[in-house]
């Protein structure tokens, strides 16, 4: 409980000092009352007693600064005292204080807003599971669904291997119709991916087979947007492709494969008395290594596997997959060749961001030179060398504060900009977004 005062009292002195001071003044005042009355009744008169009583007190403004710092919160004190300080200072210099806040906030705002560009798509995990395990296959949209079938039974790196494709396909609900890119995927994507649905389930085994109905997963956009945000949406019958087809699962929102730009997602027909299953290649192929799969060892099995497809099939030298054959792993095959120009440009924007620094502080220490006589002022008034650093450290807080305000600003008006300005394909647009976290660093 003794704690527990304590911490209450120096609540009340931070968040209502005017009423410690009042409490204070009182106390005081009830001190030298008492010691005037004392001496009163000891002879003396009424006015020598409060002069007398005044003088044994000691000063009354040092007493009342050590009963202050008694409370223990002086330093907040200082510190409001050193910020109001700031805030009147600079409306007398305002090319000073314009040039520090303007320069340092549009190196914030570009920093920040390439930063979250950056962070988006490089360095946020994928929405799957140990995304370092998953690797596309060479040959993009050129895999049949008899290799796919052929490849699976002699991948031995690999845990999963899954097959998807893309199509638009007509959706006709209540609402209307519309066209929706679709992910046409084998039965073992998800599990593949290792993402799991946020209602109902993903596809099953059996289900990219003959026979079997249709059904599909849809993501959380198109619930929302073009399903109504049905909660009732698992089982729920909708034309798809001219076909009734079953919703059996609704992936959670910020889940996309393999662009933000996808949908909805149905099984592939995997009929190997269909032409597709042997006619021209569509598919690409996507692995998930085993644990403790090295490098080497993925190199071996994707070469032994080029080596059965050539002993199996036979292809033209235009599109000949016993040549060149290797996979790329998943965030890669994603981002493409934007990774080294967002780096770069990245850096650039870092140096920006050095050098307004940089500037900024030169502009500090000028400004701190230029007050040479006022420091001089303030130490024969009795302010110590440590006093006056702090003050000059509040004063470049509060500048930075103010630049990272409008910092913020600019980082907003600039993003969308940035975002369209850049060669963001496939809808990665949509998956970045202004990380404000990033104000913190």
């Amino acid at each position: 409980m003794p704690r527990l005062s304590d911490w209450w009292f120096r609540l009340r002195a931070v968040i209502r000092p005017s009423a410690m001071e009042r409490e204070l003044d009182q106390e005081v005042g009830f001190h030298v009352a008492m010691e005037t009355e004392k001496l009163i009744g000891q002879g003396m008169s009424a006015e020598s007693a409060a002069r007398e009583a005044r003088r044994r007190f000691g000063s009354m403004g040092r007493e009342r600064e050590t009963i202050r710092d008694a409370w223990g919160v002086g330093w907040i004190r200082d510190l409001r005292v050193d910020v109001l300080h700031t805030f009147r200072q600079f409306p007398r210099r305002p090319l000073y204080t314009g040039l520090g806040v303007v320069t340092l906030s549009l190196g914030i705002g570009a920093t920040v807003a390439l930063f979250s560009v950056v962070q988006g798509l490089l360095l946020r995990p994928l929405p799957v599971r140990d995304q370092d395990a998953l690797h596309v296959f060479w040959s993009d949209y050129n895999w049949r669904g008899v290799e796919f079938d052929f490849v699976k039974e002699r991948a031995t790196a690999f845990s999963g291997l899954a097959a998807f494709s893309s199509d638009l396909i007509l959706l006709r609900v209540d609402a209307g119709s519309s066209t929706v890119l679709t992910g046409i995927v084998s039965a073992e994507l998800f599990d593949v991916l290792g993402a799991g649905p946020l209602k109902g389930r993903t596809f099953q085994r059996g289900e990219d087979r003959p026979g079997a109905e249709s059904v599909i997963v849809v993501s959380w956009a198109m619930w929302q947007q073009d399903l109504g945000a049905d909660p009732n949406v698992i089982g729920r019958r909708i034309i798809f492709g001219g076909i009734p087809t079953t919703v059996v699962g609704v992936m959670p929102r910020g889940f996309y494969f393999p662009t933000p730009e996808y949908r909805a997602w149905r099984p592939l027909l995997l009929d190997p008395a269909s032409s597709s299953y042997q006619g021209n290649g569509w598919l690409v192929l996507l692995g998930r290594t085993k644990p403790g799969t090295t490098p080497p060892q993925l190199e071996g099995d994707i070469q032994a596997i080029a080596t059965a497809l050539g002993e199996r099939f036979t292809y033209p030298a235009a599109w000949d997959k016993t040549k060149d054959a290797t996979t790329t792993p998943l965030r890669r095959y994603l981002v493409g060749d934007l990774k080294p120009a967002l780096l770069l440009l990245f850096g650039a924007v870092i140096l920006l961001l050095t050098m307004a620094c940089a500037n900024v502080a030169a502009l500090v220490l000028a400004r701190t030179t230029d007050r040479a006589p006022e420091m001089i002022l303030r130490t024969a008034l009795g302010a110590g060398q440590g006093r006056l650093a702090r003050q000059v450290a509040t004063e470049s807080v509060v500048l930075s504060a103010l630049a990272g305000v409008l910092g913020a600003g600019f980082a907003a008006a600039l993003f969308g900009v940035l975002v369209a300005s850049l060669p963001l394909k496939n809808g990665f647009g949509a998956a970045v977004s202004l990380d404000w976290t990033t104000f913190g660093a």
